[in-house]
């Protein structure tokens, strides 16, 4: 195939994509995006990347062993550094990842069939899809585009590794392999990828890739069911398992409906209890079996109808329901199974009888349609507050919708619909402390002490051992002048939880108060060794250091706070007046 064409290929992958997803950059920061990106010190200082690579993906805001993804981390951290909390540079980096993961299956599929319009327009037909959109247009949604990007590279150096036999492709396939591991958790099931690759195309085994991604699976299998006590231990049991196969089936049929009808798309798809004799499941089951047939059938006439199918499959496994998940489904899980879907729809577009002017405006109504659904899906992302608010017609009991409708209001100063969305938050689940913390914290910023209180009281009768509360408790007791108190409430909180830098950040505050400067030291100190992207531990400790006279490391620590993002005016021009001084 000419270079020619193959450059005006790229250069069309890439319009569409930037072209479709534009809307989507002027989008605010939604649900797990608060923990993930705006509210987590420990991607806010890129001097010790090392460090992203021994924590979890966040401080507390998700099971503390479920979310070692550290690349996804890093890729955060990077975003940080050149866009601080403008969610419009995070928006940029998943457009440009998807549309690299859109050129990266046109090269795969050339690599396989070397067939052009296939590979093109299974492309442009992946960059356009609207499951697409959580993905995309959702910063947290970043892990899955990274992980098939890493898969996908891992595939191509894996096909170069079998034809070409040189042992730079072998390393490439375990280097990619290894960062696909680290972003999501989903990225396990590559190595049943290859055993169907092989399969389909009757192949020979390259030992040294091959052997080596099944080597890695096992090490990363083993890392987190000892060092990191995964979650991977909680799986069902045969009895529960069984009784979520039919659930598998429905879910498999409505993924399909999804890529072809995508209407009515959204947030999550709660679990359902589904029967044998259900129409859902009994289509579902017919649906399967078809699939299975083509992958055995079709291998010989069809490979790429064959592998297509297998990869669909292969894929969904990991998030078909049968293992523990939050949702029975998302859209947001279709991202790389969608792939073997393109693939067969731009075979048969473009490998039919049909005229070649038919052919072109048969794929451009498929693209227009796509692109169109796209564009619109993309508007339900952008604005927190009417995201929310369409979700929870889907899902009206949810307290996590509730407690993100509340955030976004309180962010745009609506404090009297914030405190009637925790309070619905709590209503539909009286045991979530979170909101009773939430609701209590915005009482107390308020200045409403009483209510503040009562609602602290009331989060200590749900979960006495939940630490913010003894933290959120410690400063309404320190800004009542009872720094008794809230010395006491501080060091429980980094009792129960001893890396709480917030907590060793207060404690720190009460100590400056009190004139107790080097215990104050010590535990701005020990708040920023705990996390170095810390910029208000940081800039304390300059503060700290300044009134102790010791202008060096005050200025030390101030340069760095700014570094961070904070820039301390006010001890800015006392450490140039004192510095003049000083000369």
């Amino acid at each position: 195939m000419k270079k020619s064409l193959i450059f005006i290929h790229v250069c069309l992958i890439i319009v569409l994509g930037l072209a479709i997803y534009n809307n989507s950059l002027g989008g605010d920061f939604i649900l797990d995006d608060y923990p993930l990106i705006k509210d987590n010190n420990y991607i806010r200082d890129l001097s010790a990347p090392h460090r992203i690579f021994t924590k979890n993906l966040s401080d507390r805001a998700f099971d503390p062993h479920s979310m070692y993804r550290p690349m996804t981390a890093l890729t955060y951290a990077l975003d940080y550094h050149f866009w601080r909390e403008d969610p419009f540079g995070y928006h940029l980096t998943n457009v440009f990842l998807h549309v690299a993961a859109s050129l990266l299956v046109y090269v795969f599929i050339m690599l396989l069939f070397g067939k052009g319009l296939p590979a093109l327009g299974a492309a442009l037909i992946y960059t356009a899809l609207p499951v697409h959109v959580e993905a995309v247009a959702y910063i947290s949604g970043r892990n899955e585009i990274l992980a098939f990007i890493f898969m996908i590279l891992c595939l191509i150096f894996y096909l170069k590794a079998i034809e070409r036999k040189k042992i730079i492709f072998s390393y490439g396939v375990v280097v990619f392999y290894i960062f696909a591991v680290l972003s999501k958790e989903n990225s396990f099931i590559l190595p049943v990828l290859l055993c169907l690759y092989h399969y389909v195309f009757r192949k020979r085994y390259s030992i040294l890739p091959f052997f080596s991604v099944w080597a890695i699976l096992a090490s990363a299998v083993i890392l987190r069911l000892t060092v990191l006590r995964s979650s991977l231990l909680n799986v069902s049991s045969l009895g529960v398992l069984w009784d979520k196969v039919p659930q598998f089936f429905a879910v498999f049929l409505n993924y399909l409906r999804l890529l072809i009808f995508p209407f009515g798309l959204r947030l999550g798809y709660a679990h359902r209890v589904f029967h044998w004799n259900d129409p859902a499941v009994i289509c579902g089951v017919l649906a399967f079996l078809f699939f299975i047939w083509l992958i055995m059938n079709r291998r010989k006439a069809d490979p790429l109808v064959s592998f297509a199918c297998g990869w669909f499959i292969v894929l969904l496994l990991p998030v078909s329901g049968l293992y523990p998940l939050s949702y029975a489904m998302t859209e947001l899980w279709l991202y790389a199974p969608s792939a073997g879907f393109c693939l067969v729809l731009g075979h048969i577009i473009f490998s039919s009888r049909l005229g070649r002017i038919l052919k072109i405006a048969l794929f451009a109504g498929i693209m227009a349609y796509y692109s169109f659904l796209t564009v619109k899906q993309n508007e339900y992302w952008r604005e927190p507050v009417s995201f929310y608010q369409r979700t929870l017609k889907y899902r009206p009991e949810s307290r996590v919708l509730y407690m993100g409708l509340g955030r976004a209001y309180q962010d745009r100063g609506n404090i009297r619909h914030a405190l009637a969305a925790y309070k619905k938050a709590i209503k539909s689940d009286p045991g979530y402390v979170k909101a009773y913390t939430a609701l209590a914290s915005l009482y107390q910023t308020l200045g409403l002490i009483p209510e503040a209180s009562a609602y602290y009281e009331k989060a200590l009768e749900v979960d006495p051992t939940y630490e913010d509360i003894y933290s959120n408790l410690g400063i309404l007791y320190s800004e009542a002048g009872e720094t008794g108190k809230a010395l006491e409430l501080f060091k429980r909180a980094i009792a129960l939880k001893p890396n709480f830098a917030k907590a060793y950040y207060n404690l720190g505050n009460v100590y400056f108060d009190l004139n107790m400067f080097k215990e104050a030291l010590e535990c701005f100190h020990k708040a920023v060794k705990l996390q170095p992207g810390y910029a208000l531990a940081v800039n304390n400790l300059a503060i700290t250091y300044y009134n102790l006279g010791d202008l060096e490391q005050a200025e030390r620590f101030f340069q760095r706070s700014s570094q961070l993002g904070f820039v301390n005016q006010e001890l800015a021009d006392a450490l140039t007046s004192a510095l003049s001084q000083s000369l």
